[in-house]
């Protein structure tokens, strides 16, 4: 999951235009993070594929 990150500048507010201000926030990042690996079947800790998932897509012989 570290590898899975964002530069740190987009959570610097936007210099100018219309959203101007605008930035992300860190925790909202790592809810949708977190939220996409429980989607898609994938540890939220690790940021690996459950064993369950693994022998889904017939690679069970992967499994910890």
């Amino acid at each position: 999951p570290e590898a899975d990150s964002l530069p740190s500048r987009v959570f610097e507010p936007i210099a100018s235009g219309p959203n101007q201000g605008v930035k992300l926030k860190r925790e909202a990042v790592d809810h949708a993070k977190s939220v996409y690996y429980r989607m898609r079947d994938w540890d939220p800790q690790t940021g690996l594929p459950s064993n369950e998932k693994l022998v889904e897509l017939g690679l069970g012989w992967l499994r910890s």
